[in-house]
């Protein structure tokens, strides 16, 4: 054998070498230039093969990595989108999704057919959130979409735009489809809901807004069916809440008159335009006045003096309450300091939203310095479901008052959902048994059956009595033989001005120290 068919083929002189062939060689420990004997050429293709296989396999991997971080990306896209799109708390469309789905909806409607809008609002959650705390009012918002999923039909769309309210667009029905539908709504929500234990009772408002398809154009657009659903809902406030009310002109002429009255109330205290009426509380054995209740007016302009049954509801509903109710104590005790006895308590009243708000201890601290009033002339009344409650907020602010001098009073007792225990925990001097009960006596008895047990329940908490709405002798003598210490109502004296106050007393009311002291 020659010397070259002992070595092998040499590499041309002057042609390049490819650089991935030259990295090759040099993992095999090999030179371009010196060529490999027999055996090292063998070894040379087994290692060029392995050398390909592991491109090609890194290529494999470097493919597969690439798809994998495109699903990934393709699924938090997703996700992302999702979220953009649904309610985090109860996984229900959100404003978002509603509006453009109802878009398309309306847009997508087949000729002559309906589309109906059901705006459901939840009566009674804001006392939940405020005695209960806001993880009780998630609970029920969570229970709500769930029940709310049960009685749609297949193919509506059950939307929650925030707080309490949730939407549900219910395509190809009619009026009285939606009508049947909200029924269902309002009949599932005013089961009991179970929070930890507590059972507690709420409903449910609806108003419906229905759109038709005529001529190829729907004949509403999407924000303005959900107006007209929202309206009705607020007209089936209005008129006594747990309701379906369906939207016609009536439901706008109607809620166009509340809407009006939000918006001129919204600069009724800076204007000056609200005053103060007083109404005595009598102490029952001697028929002296022993205080007087301040209870707030509104003088609209161009309208007169708004009963407060008017203007209060709207204001809570809007958010205005807490500024009107800060004027009110400021202004009562401002007025009281100037009465001519001063023995004489003054009393107001304030909601749960007030006492979450730590600015409002901060105003009755600034109400009685610069009025120079005492704090134990002072009395706070609180509805029986805020002083029941479990709110955290609310019941540092109550004992913060108490620490101030500040007397409490349970209002409207009777007509919340009571618990015992909270009675003693709330440390009240005083409770005020609601008219409904007191306007009863004399009818039946089972009335009088009634002030009784809760005089007694009062007394096992060393709680003074006062009934309100006394509006005949007969009822005054009743609730002072059921153990009603004082009494407040038509029969002593209506509601009167700040300024006919001292000429109310000096015409023969005979003050005296409260008997209402806690």
């Amino acid at each position: 054998m020659g010397d070259a068919e002992r070595t092998g083929p040499t590499h041309p002189p002057g042609r390049p070498v490819h650089p991935t062939l030259t990295r090759q060689l040099r993992r095999l420990r090999l030179d371009v230039d010196q060529a490999p004997d027999l055996a090292g050429w063998h070894r040379f293709l087994d290692g060029v093969s392995r050398a390909y296989a592991a491109a090609e396999a890194d290529r494999s991997l470097l493919e597969r990595s690439v798809e994998i971080s495109s699903a990934e990306m393709i699924e938090l896209n997703d996700a992302l989108r999702h979220q953009a799109r649904h309610d985090a708390l109860t996984g229900l469309s959100n404003r978002l999704d509603l509006r453009e789905s109802l878009r398309d909806l309306l847009a997508a409607a087949p000729l002559a057919s309906h589309t109906a809008v059901l705006f459901v609002d939840l009566d009674g959650f804001k006392a939940v959130n405020d005695s209960l705390g806001h993880r009780a009012g998630d609970e029920v918002l969570r229970q709500s979409a769930v029940r709310l999923r049960a009685v749609v039909r297949a193919g509506d769309l059950l939307a929650r735009l925030g707080g309490d309210e949730f939407v549900v667009v219910s395509h190809d029905a009619g009026p009285d489809d939606a009508v049947r539908l909200g029924a269902r709504v309002v009949a599932t929500l005013e089961e009991p809901f179970l929070l930890g234990g507590t059972s507690v009772r709420i409903s449910a408002s609806v108003g419906v807004g229905v759109a038709r398809r005529l001529d190829g154009t729907p004949s509403l657009d999407p924000d303005e069916l959900l107006r007209e659903a929202d309206l009705a809902m607020y007209d089936a406030k209005r008129r006594g809440k747990a309701q379906v009310r369906v939207f016609d002109e009536a439901v706008r002429r109607g809620v166009g008159h509340q809407l009006s009255t939000e918006q001129a109330l919204r600069g009724a205290v800076a204007a000056g335009e609200l005053v103060l009426h007083y109404q005595p509380l009598v102490d029952l054995a001697s028929e002296r006045v022993v205080g007087f209740e301040a209870l707030v007016r509104w003088v609209r302009p161009g309208t007169g003096l708004v009963p407060p049954d008017e203007f209060l509801p709207v204001a809570v509903r809007a958010g205005l309450i807490g500024g009107i109710d800060r004027w009110v104590v400021a202004q009562a005790c401002a007025d009281a300091a100037a009465w001519p006895d001063d023995t004489l308590s003054v009393a107001v009243n304030l909601v749960a939203a007030d006492l979450r708000e730590d600015a409002t201890v901060l105003a009755v601290v600034h109400a009685l310095a610069s009025s120079g009033l005492p704090a134990r002339r002072l009395v706070v009344e609180l509805t029986e479901g805020t002083a029941i409650g479990d709110d955290e907020d609310v019941a540092r602010n109550l004992a913060a008052l108490r620490e101030l001098g500040v007397r409490l009073a349970i209002d409207d007792f009777g007509t919340g959902y009571s618990a015992l225990s909270y009675l003693g925990r709330i440390a009240a001097g005083s409770l005020k048994i609601d008219r409904s009960f007191t306007q009863r006596l004399g009818e039946d008895a089972a009335g009088a059956a009634v002030v009784r047990a809760m005089v007694s329940m009062a007394d096992a908490f060393g709680l003074a009595v006062v009934a309100e709405g006394v509006e005949s002798p007969q009822q005054a003598e009743i609730v002072r033989t059921l153990g009603c210490r004082s009494g407040q109502g038509y029969h002593f004296a209506r509601p009167m001005p700040a300024e006919d106050v001292p000429a109310y007393l000096a015409a023969g009311a005979r003050p005296t120290l409260s008997l209402l002291s806690g």
